[in-house]
């Protein structure tokens, strides 16, 4: 993956230069009440590997595969990089995601093209005379007679480039009829998750319908990540795009 590289000066003109706050909270939350801790968020470079593969009815295996680089900081920005598939011959290409809390500015682009999406989010506060009101309450479904079942087996522990994860294999079995099926349908999903670690280190999933996917962290690297992972490139062209959400308070 190319070095990427910007200006400190571009960020303060989209979003405006955020003060750091840097290390835990010890103040004091009202009379004597201690602040929650800060949560501690361990820096990473990760490099995941998905294989998708599908067999048709005439017999034909339809298999790709794709990489994603991920990274994140201790003040919890994050960057990905997704290798995008070429079709018809064209050139292949890679998507890069940034998501800057600090800055509070989203940066998305393509290697192909010229230009960077900046996104700034603002909140707004709602007129409390204006109806705004609470989502309803759900009402739970009542449980039919022929649900899917899902049974649930423990795999134990493995390791994944030094990190130890537990794994769960979960089937899904889909009764006769359900959705038009003439058969029972069983699908899996197998998962490893551990607590170092705040992504699935391992996933598969295997579904009559849409094929068979592995997606398995393949590098990871603990640490500060290089800080220019999370600038756009040098000489792209920023279109700021400005969205609001609103809130209901009274």
């Amino acid at each position: 993956m190319r070095t990427l590289g910007y200006r400190f000066v571009t960020l303060c003109a989209i979003a405006g230069c955020a003060t750091l706050l840097v290390g835990q909270s010890s103040g004091q939350v009202g009379s004597g009440t201690p602040a929650a801790p800060k949560r501690v968020i361990q820096p990473y470079t990760a490099e995941f590997k998905t294989t998708l593969e599908k067999t048709l009815g005439n017999g034909t295996t339809i298999r790709r595969e794709a990489t994603m680089v991920e990274a994140r900081d201790a003040e919890g920005r994050t960057m990905s990089a997704q290798q995008l598939p070429s079709y018809n011959g064209g050139p292949g290409s890679t998507a890069y995601s940034v998501h800057d809390p600090v800055a509070g500015t989203d940066f998305n682009w393509n290697s192909i093209g010229r230009q960077v999406f900046a996104r700034t989010i603002s909140t707004t506060r709602q007129d409390p005379n204006s109806g705004c009101s609470a989502a309803p309450p759900i009402t739970p479904r009542e449980p039919r007679a022929n649900a899917i079942k899902d049974v649930r087996e423990d795999l134990g522990t493995r390791t994944f480039e030094g990190l130890e994860a537990k794994g769960t294999r979960t089937t899904h079995t889909v009764p006769l009829g359900l959705i038009g099926n003439d058969a029972p349908l069983v699908r899996v999903n197998e998962i490893w998750m551990t607590r170092t670690f705040p992504q699935i280190v391992r996933q598969v999933t295997d579904d009559p319908e849409s094929g068979k996917s592995i997606r398995e962290l393949v590098r990871y690297t603990p640490g500060a990540p290089d800080p220019d992972s999370f600038l756009p490139p040098v000489g792209f062209e920023i279109i700021v795009q400005e969205s609001h959400s609103a809130g209901c308070e009274p």
